[in-house]
C-alpha cells in the first residue's frame, strides 16, 4: 500500500499544492452556463443565436477530431465565428464579461479556510484548470471571492494548449510554483484528471473531492473544507 503522502515536508521549501478550479475552488451557483453563451451572443448583433450555437458546436467537434487532448481556447473559437459571420471582435475583451461578469460561479464552501491553512503552513499554492479561458480571467474570478491572495500561480489548459490528464500539465504547474512535481500535492473533483492523473505524473499525493465518498480511491474527501483533516496525523 502506498505510504501516507499527506505529511508536511520537513523542508518548507518543498511544500507545494495545486488545485483544480471549477467544481473545486469555485462552484456553479445557478446550475447552468447559459449566461456565458448569452453574453457571447451580444457581440454578434443581428445574428440568430441558434446559428452561433451551431457554429460553436461545429468548431469544437472539428477540433476534437483532429487534436487529441489539445485545448481549443475561446479566443480561437471567437476568431473562427468571426470568420464565419464577417464580424470583428476582440477575444481578450470578451473573456471577462463572458466568464467573470456573469457571476455564475461562487466560492466553494471551505475553500478560503483550506487555502489559508495551507498558506499558514508555508505552501506555495497553484491552480491548474482545464478550461477554454486564460489564466487572467480565472485570476479575476478568484479575486472576486477573496481567494487570489492565497494563490501564487494560475495556469490553464488554454495557456498550455493541452489538457489534463497529460503528465506535462502537472509538471507545468509544479514548475510554475518553483518546485518539483514529486513535492506537489493535487486536489480536484475528477478522478481521472485530479486523482489518477496527478499520481501517474509523479505528484506526491492527490485528494479527490467526492461528496458521496463512493469513488474507489484511497484519498477522498467530501468537500474542499475537509482537506486539512488529511494532515491531522502530522505534528511536524
Amino acid at each position: 500500500m502506498r505510504p501516507d503522502p499527506f505529511v508536511h515536508d520537513r523542508d518548507t521549501g518543498r511544500r507545494f499544492f495545486a488545485f483544480d478550479m471549477f467544481g473545486t475552488l469555485v462552484v456553479n451557483t445557478i446550475g447552468t452556463t447559459q449566461p456565458i453563451f448569452d453574453v457571447m451572443c451580444t457581440y454578434y448583433p443581428g445574428i440568430d443565436p441558434v446559428e452561433i450555437g451551431a457554429e460553436y458546436v461545429r468548431i469544437k467537434k472539428e477540433f476534437k477530431e483532429t487534436h487529441k487532448n489539445k485545448e481549443l481556447p475561446i479566443d480561437t473559437i471567437i476568431r473562427r465565428i468571426d470568420e464565419r459571420f464577417g464580424t470583428h471582435n476582440d477575444p481578450d475583451e470578451m473573456e471577462q464579461p463572458m466568464l467573470r461578469h456573469t457571476r455564475i460561479y461562487g466560492p466553494a464552501p471551505g475553500a478560503k479556510e483550506t487555502l489559508g491553512y495551507l498558506k499558514d503552513n508555508g505552501y506555495r499554492i497553484g491552480v491548474m484548470s482545464n478550461t477554454r479561458y486564460h489564466h487572467t480571467t480565472l485570476e479575476g474570478i478568484l479575486e472576486d471571492y477573496g481567494l487570489l491572495e492565497y494563490i501564487d500561480r494560475v495556469v490553464t489548459s488554454a495557456d498550455l494548449g493541452i489538457r489534463k490528464p497529460e503528465p506535462f500539465v502537472y509538471n507545468s504547474i509544479a514548475e510554475a510554483l518553483g518546485g518539483d512535481v514529486r513535492h506537489c500535492f493535487y486536489c480536484g473533483d475528477s478522478d481521472s484528471k485530479d486523482y489518477y492523473g496527478p499520481l501517474a505524473a509523479g505528484m506526491k499525493g492527490a485528494a479527490l473531492i467526492d461528496p458521496e465518498m463512493k469513488a474507489p480511491v484511497r484519498w477522498k474527501i467530501r468537500s474542499i473544507g475537509d482537506l486539512p483533516s488529511l494532515f491531522e496525523g502530522d505534528r511536524s
